[in-house]
């Protein structure tokens, strides 16, 4: 039986995806967490090599949405609500990845594939731990009544001082936020100042949730989680250049 994982955020960095794509198993299970492109320089090979390998269920973040919308702009300019996706979109740092959809034949399907990308999936890991993997990460608003919006979903960031209402066996795996951000602005009473937040994991809200979003292509490390144990294995360049790997043993 394969090991689970979690990725997210890549923005653009297809070294990464290609070291850690050598670092799996064939049996193993690798959840994308969305923000596959944009900022990097190779956002398109990114969207493409996770939607064509097996290993890899694609979640939709953001930027994946704002890419569809974007697309849907260029074959119907006049679809209302949708003149500005593209400005957005380059606001973001995704005019190269636009451009090369459109340099392969801006092919409609990707608009289905895109919409087609759920926000949501909940795995069930071998302690019994149920997880909910997103892009954005949420507070459930009741035990029974888990998923708010998908506006909220995919770029929410209010809920990160909100009280855990999910279960003590629940948890909530998300990226979006690069964890330097997010330990430093609203964990500060949580974690000391002297942590390299960028390293690992950022486990958070009594340890219900946890942020696996390193800010790659700023800071040069990269977090796979893997679900299972909760064990970060941490992917970083190192003094000659080439991306290496530590493991960082869960300490719950």
């Amino acid at each position: 039986m394969g090991k689970h994982y979690a990725l997210s955020d890549l923005h653009g960095c297809y070294d990464y995806l290609s070291a850690i794509k050598n670092y799996i198993n064939e049996d193993d299970a690798v959840f994308f967490l969305g923000d596959a492109a944009d900022r990097g320089s190779q956002g398109w090979d990114c969207i493409k090599s996770i939607r064509y390998n097996e290993n890899f269920k694609y979640l939709c973040g953001n930027h994946e949405d704002m890419l569809r919308k974007a697309m849907i702009e260029y074959y119907d300019k006049d679809s209302e609500g949708l003149d500005s996706s593209l400005d957005l979109l380059m606001y973001n740092g995704g005019m190269s990845t636009f451009n090369e959809w459109i340099e392969e034949g801006a092919k409609h399907e990707w608009i289905s594939y895109l919409e087609s990308l759920p926000l949501t999936h909940i795995y069930t890991n071998l302690q019994g731990q149920k997880i909910i993997l997103s892009h954005a990460g949420f507070t459930p608003i009741t035990k029974l009544n888990l998923f708010p919006r998908k506006k909220d979903i995919l770029w929410g960031r209010e809920h990160f001082k909100d009280e855990w209402v999910g279960g003590e066996n629940t948890y909530i795996v998300h990226g979006h936020t690069p964890t330097p951000n997010l330990a430093r602005s609203v964990c500060r009473e949580d974690y000391s100042e002297e942590q390299e937040y960028e390293l690992g994991a950022l486990h958070y809200c009594d340890g219900h949730k946890v942020c696996i979003d390193n800010g790659t292509v700023w800071t040069g490390n990269c977090t796979l989680f893997d679900l299972d144990t909760f064990d970060s294995i941490i992917f970083k360049r190192n003094r000659y250049g080439n991306i290496v790997y530590e493991v960082k043993e869960s300490m719950l």
